[in-house]
């Protein structure tokens, strides 16, 4: 299995990815403060994300949110099921927000397990799934709200190293 490029937020992205990204953008010696929420307002997004979802309704609905500022043009939605009744309340109610919250025009991929993969299972056959259908992308969990400059350094750094073989991976971690 190929997974060409894709770029994984493994925790909340910040200032350190803002620097970084103000950086890509800007010629040394700009003076400029970074990119603004005005540059990117209205923007579709056109690198494929998927959302790595399972029971945890209220930090999906702050990253469904983070989404929303950038509306990407293909996103995955990949939710693992229960392991108990008591679970599937909250699991249903995380797929219910799913449904409600993505609310721009976008090509949405779904997939629901009904039973309980587990972290390992769950986690690595949603990213083959999407790999399945799209050359690089951005994976993003349920519990990481990304900072909406992750977006511009992670289309920078795609851009720049989509073809050198000596990159898998773009990480964004604080």
């Amino acid at each position: 299995m190929a997974w060409d490029a894709f770029i994984s937020l493994a925790c909340t992205a910040g200032c350190t990815l803002q620097t970084l990204s103000h950086q890509l953008q800007c010629p040394r010696g700009s003076q400029t403060d970074g990119p603004n929420a005005s540059d990117r307002e209205g923007m579709s997004f056109d690198i494929p994300v998927l959302l790595l979802t399972w029971r945890r309704p209220d930090t999906t609905k702050q990253v469904i949110e983070a989404l929303r500022a950038v509306s990407p043009s293909h996103l995955y939605v990949a939710s693992d099921g229960p392991r108990s009744q008591a679970e599937a309340r909250a699991v249903e109610a995380t797929r219910d927000l799913i449904s409600a919250l993505i609310d721009w025009p976008c090509e949405l991929r779904t997939r629901f397990i009904d039973h309980n993969q587990g972290c390992q299972l769950g986690v690595s056959s949603a990213i083959s799934w999407f790999f399945e259908n799209e050359e690089a992308g951005i994976i993003l969990e349920d519990d990481c709200v990304p900072h909406p400059d992750f977006f511009t350094y992670c289309r920078a750094l795609l851009m720049r190293y989509s073809y050198d073989t000596r990159i898998w991976c773009i990480s964004g971690d604080n």
